[in-house]
């Protein structure tokens, strides 16, 4: 019995104190980060404290599609003939994102840039169309 005791309740007891404060909860997330700060112990949205806003989530532009992100292999299943090393398998995480359902060449961009320049009149909506550097 006692041997039983040994082998399986106490590391259960083990896991089981190794929670964070005790509790059993998940770690604060942008949607959910809970009512006390798990770094301060102080209270979110207090007269002295930390304001904490509503996560509404990222806003949609116009014409945008979003593209959901996963994980994929790349690489080559085949045997590396050539023995360059690219054909190596490996696991690549891509986050979501938006992309613009209307495909535009850079051709285009520039001659939009081009027509922004040659109006003077609108010198700031040049200056937020060009890419930053």
């Amino acid at each position: 019995m006692l041997k039983i005791i040994l082998r399986y309740l106490l590391p259960l007891i083990g896991l089981a104190s190794c929670s964070s404060n005790g509790s059993s909860s998940a770690p604060p997330t942008s949607y959910d980060p809970g009512e006390v700060s798990t770094i301060t112990g102080t209270e979110y949205n207090s007269e002295d404290g930390f304001e904490v806003t509503e996560y509404l989530g990222q806003p949609e532009g116009p014409n945008l599609v979003y593209i959901e992100g996963g994980r994929t292999v790349l690489g080559s299943y085949e045997e590396d003939l050539m023995h360059n090393g690219g054909g190596l398998e490996r696991t690549v995480t891509v986050a979501s994102f938006y992309m613009d359902e209307t495909e535009i060449a850079n051709l285009h961009w520039l001659e939009y840039l081009f027509y922004l320049e040659k109006d003077s009149s609108d010198e700031d909506r040049l200056e937020a169309a060009l890419p930053e550097t």
